[in-house]
């Protein structure tokens, strides 16, 4: 389920601030985040291999 889903029409810092449960809220955010950064990183790997490759074998990862 998408943060936003449990936010409802509520701002982010408003619904932190009242409701009852924001638990569930901040592990999913959180997990998203998480989950965003490590692509992220993977696509710059995948840039500097495929640099190299270039430069070792004139050629890109995928042929």
């Amino acid at each position: 389920m998408p943060p936003e889903r449990l936010l409802g029409e509520s701002a982010e810092a408003e619904f932190l601030a009242v409701a009852p449960r924001v638990g569930p809220y901040l592990i999913l955010a959180r997990g998203i985040a998480f989950e965003t950064e490590n692509i992220r990183r993977c696509e710059q790997v995948l840039g500097v291999v495929d640099q190299r490759m270039a430069a070792d074998f004139g050629g890109d990862r995928l042929g």
